[in-house]
Parts: structure tokens; C-alpha cells; sequence
């Protein structure tokens, strides 16, 4: 029994040794996890940086290589599906962002930023599945709202449209969009009409007021092609009957500030009718740091000659 004492001493000795190096293994460990949390988040934020500033190749190798370091990092696979629109890469950006949406399916930016490049992809109804499961999620998100008006009203849907716009803008910016996706759809002589309604509700929007001469321009084009394809039919055959040729849209006359305003009935464009109207709608103010949506392409064959407005930090039409 003598012996008994000092060796329950020597293991009491012991134990106190192999916990602190327990102890300092976890430490390690833990600090270990921060400092590459630390350096994630200094280079997300370099990356974040030269994506602001326009260098979207060099961004675009920054997370590409948050990526090598962590497969699953929801906000590089977001910021690469970002820039890959903007790069007119409309395939892989819809794919980076599925692959952010595995690990959250729930991020209603990831899936704002989706619907919308489904919408540059003319997936219509992929892009309004994608946006209205963005509002489920966060009701309040004015992005995905406006998103959704943009594509609900791409297919027609001008009420639904309108509503929407008007949950996010004020009366005459929401009609205003309207008139845009209007002429986007080639019915010139309806977003003319739309345009001067939202005029009358705030007549220094110069946006409409541009709008307007840009219709006005391309209308007389149009007319233009039809006189000089009736000349050149008369001249080889002057005995035949001139063809009733299809006259383009006209500018309906303005409404009134006392009058009842109607949407009407849109007209669904062959790819042969796009419209040349290129002024975009206003869309709501955002940060800088928030995250952006991407600037659509214009559907308009060529460059117009009249100036064109592009909100600030905003990149809807």
C-alpha cells in the first residue's frame, strides 16, 4: 500500500499535463479557423473591389480562386454567376448560380439574380418560377418585385405588370415601365400612348418624353421602307397594282389628365419586328455594396442616335 500514494500522485501529475495540451490543440485549431476566415474575407472584398471598379476578368480570377479554396462558397459562385452575365456568358452564370442556390436554396438575391438572367436567356417562364420563389422568400425585396415585373410584362401580362412596378415606384415611373416593355414587344403604338399617360401624371419625365421621339423616329422608318418598296414595285411593274403594304404603328394621340386610361391589347412581335426603342425604365435605387442586377441587353437592332438613360447604380433596363 506504500507504493499506491506516489503513483496516484505521478498520475495526478499527469492528467493536468495532457489537458493543457488538449487544450492548446483546440486553440490552435480555432485560431487556425479564424485567420483563414479572415483571409477569405480579405479577398472577397479585393475581389468585390475590382468588380466595382470594371476589372471583371481580373475579378473573376479572384473568386475563381475563393473557389479552389472553397468549392462551396456561396457568395464566389454568386459573384461569378454576376460577372458572367455581365460577360454575356448567360449559360454558365444561370449554372454558378444553381450551384450557389444547392447550399441555400433559400437566398432570395441569388434567385432575384437568376430569374434575371433566365429573362436575358428569354426563358420566360423559368425566370417568373425563379422570381416569384424570390418574393416567397423575402416579400420585401424590391429587386425581385421589379424582376418580376419586367418578365410578367415581357409576356404580356400588362396589368400584372404595372401592379408590381407600382409596389416598388410611383405611378408615373410604373407606367412609364409599362410603355417601355410595351415597345420592347413591338407594339409601338400602345407604349406611345402609355408614354403620354405617364407624362400627364408627371410631365418631367424626361425619360417618356425621350421615348416618345425615339417611337416617332423609328415609325417614320418604317414608313419610310413601305414608300420606297411601293416605288420600286411600281417602277418594274407599272401595270400591276400596287400591293396594300402593312402600315406601320402609329403615335396615338396623348391622354388626357381627364380622360380614362386603358392598357389595352398588346401585340406579340415576329423576331423580324424588333423594336428600336432603347430608353430604359427607372428602376429602385440601390446601394452600391448591395448586390447588383445585371444591365439587360437592348432588343434593338441598331444604335440609336438619341441619348440614351441609364440609371446610375442600377443595371434593370
Amino acid at each position: 500500500m506504500k507504493f499506491k500514494l506516489p503513483l496516484l500522485l505521478l498520475t495526478a501529475a499527469v492528467l493536468p499535463i495532457v489537458g493543457c495540451a488538449q487544450t492548446g490543440t483546440a486553440l490552435t485549431s480555432t485560431k487556425s479557423r479564424e485567420r483563414a476566415a479572415s483571409q477569405s474575407e480579405v479577398r472577397y472584398d479585393l475581389a468585390r473591389l475590382s468588380e466595382k471598379q470594371g476589372n471583371l476578368r481580373q475579378a473573376q480570377d479572384m473568386y475563381s480562386e475563393m473557389l479552389r479554396q472553397n468549392p462551396d462558397d456561396g457568395r464566389a459562385l454568386h459573384r461569378l454567376g454576376v460577372i458572367s452575365a455581365r460577360l454575356d456568358q448567360r449559360e454558365q452564370a444561370t449554372q454558378y448560380f444553381m450551384q450557389a442556390l444547392r447550399n441555400d436554396p433559400h437566398n432570395s438575391e441569388v434567385l432575384t439574380d437568376l430569374g434575371y438572367a433566365l429573362y436575358l436567356k428569354q426563358d420566360l417562364t423559368a425566370a417568373e418560377t425563379a422570381l416569384r420563389q424570390a418574393c416567397t422568400d423575402d416579400p420585401g425585396n424590391p429587386r425581385a418585385i421589379n424582376n418580376l415585373a419586367i418578365v410578367v410584362g415581357a409576356q404580356g401580362r400588362t396589368d400584372e405588370s404595372y401592379a408590381l412596378f407600382r409596389r416598388v415606384l410611383g405611378d408615373a415611373q410604373a407606367t412609364s415601365n409599362v410603355a417601355y416593355l410595351q415597345a420592347q414587344t413591338g407594339d409601338l403604338g400602345r407604349a406611345a400612348r402609355t408614354y403620354s399617360h405617364a407624362l400627364t401624371l408627371d410631365q418631367d419625365l424626361e425619360k417618356a418624353g425621350i421615348a416618345l421621339l425615339q417611337i416617332a423616329e423609328e415609325q417614320q422608318i418604317a414608313q419610310r421602307r413601305v414608300t420606297e418598296h411601293d416605288s420600286m414595285l411600281a417602277r418594274t411593274n407599272p401595270a400591276a397594282e400596287a400591293p396594300v403594304a402593312a402600315r406601320p404603328n402609329t403615335v396615338e394621340r396623348p391622354v388626357f389628365a381627364d380622360e380614362e386610361f386603358a392598357w389595352g391589347h398588346q401585340i406579340r412581335p415576329t423576331a423580324t419586328e424588333a423594336p428600336q426603342v432603347s430608353v430604359r425604365p427607372a428602376v429602385v435605387e440601390e446601394q452600391i455594396d448591395n448586390v447588383e442586377v445585371f444591365e439587360p441587353l437592348p432588343l434593338n437592332t441598331r444604335t440609336s442616335q438619341l441619348p440614351q438613360i441609364i440609371p446610375g447604380q442600377t443595371r434593370l433596363p
